[in-house]
């Protein structure tokens, strides 16, 4: 058999199917993928900024809301 003699055993050789896209489509699809996650990720920040300085909601727990006392735990 050989190291990948065919792209179709038997019918076309390696050398006969170079891919056709250019590198326009390529660097393009890179700065799109770029702007892309780079907008999700100024997202995600925002989110956690915003929520970490609202700090934890008021209540707490179930059981501390019926009056039972914490566990002590060494």
């Amino acid at each position: 058999m050989g190291r990948q003699p065919w792209v179709i055993y038997g019918l076309m050789k390696t050398s006969k199917a170079p891919s056709l896209v250019g590198p326009g489509y390529v660097s393009t699809t890179l700065v799109g993928f770029t702007l892309l996650y780079g907008a999700l990720a100024a997202v995600d920040f925002w989110l956690m900024a915003r929520n970490g300085r609202a700090g934890p909601e008021p209540g707490g727990d179930e059981a501390e809301e019926a009056g039972a006392e914490p566990a002590l735990v060494y």
